[in-house]
């Protein structure tokens, strides 16, 4: 293969350097593929902080709810399968705040993605109860399932309330002490309700004023209206 004119008259030049030549080939081309590479990193990372500024966001939102104990929000949230961070960072702070309904919504998650084999999922629920269950000081994620199915009187002023508008009382309990304010009730004064899901008296003016902020018991955290609350009367 003869060489052209261009090329011999270069190739015989003292200045050139095969060397050198093919070292500015290989650095150009590294130079091409770094400056790709950079960009191609670049706009990834420009990627990766969307969903990290929308974790954080979701992350300020719970948090916030928390501080104002909107329960209510928060089981919402939990129960909900859109919003990935809102829907996994609720169900968080519902464990951090050691609330008892979210060991029986977990437990159903759990069995959710065991059967739609979502391994991650499933792993971080049973992480999740494991943890709710050491906050709620059982041995076990299966004692807590078991024994939470029958409330204990620890948790229950009332030992029951049926679905009524008024609850009779024979006496007043001793020391009965309203949820909202932590002070004694008084049941020849004061107006007195029950929550219909813990059983915990409250002074009526002061558990609307809760409820309509909150939405829920202060004392068991479910979701309740005052229309559900009985009036609590002592006979006699």
């Amino acid at each position: 293969m003869s060489l052209s004119k261009p090329e011999f008259k270069k190739y015989s030049n003292p200045e050139f350097s095969l060397l050198d030549q093919e070292y500015r080939k290989l650095k150009n081309t590294y130079i091409f593929w770094i400056v790709v590479t950079s960009i191609c990193l670049f706009l990834s990372g420009l990627a990766l902080l969307i969903p990290l500024i929308m974790a954080k966001r979701s992350y300020d939102y719970i948090n916030m709810l928390k501080e104002r104990e909107r329960v209510d929000k928060l089981l919402e949230f939990a129960k909900s399968r859109t919003g990935e961070y809102n829907n996994r960072f609720a169900i968080y702070v519902l464990v951090d705040m050691k609330v008892k309904d979210t060991a029986f919504l977990l437990d159903d998650l759990l069995e959710e993605a065991s059967v739609f084999m979502f391994a991650n999922l499933r792993d971080k629920y049973q992480l999740a109860l494991e943890v709710l269950a050491a906050k709620l000081d059982y041995n076990s994620v299966n004692d807590m399932l078991k024994l939470m199915e029958r409330p204990t009187q620890r948790y229950r002023i009332v030992p029951s309330i049926p679905v009524t508008s008024v609850y009779y009382l024979d006496e007043a309990p001793m020391k009965a002490k309203c949820i909202i304010s932590s002070l004694l009730l008084d049941f020849d004064e004061d107006t007195i309700v029950a929550c219909p899901s813990c059983g915990g008296l409250a002074k009526k003016e002061l558990l609307t004023e809760w409820i309509e902020e909150n939405g829920s018991c202060k004392s068991c955290h479910r979701i309740i209206s005052m229309a559900d609350c009985p009036t609590v009367v002592v006979r006699g």
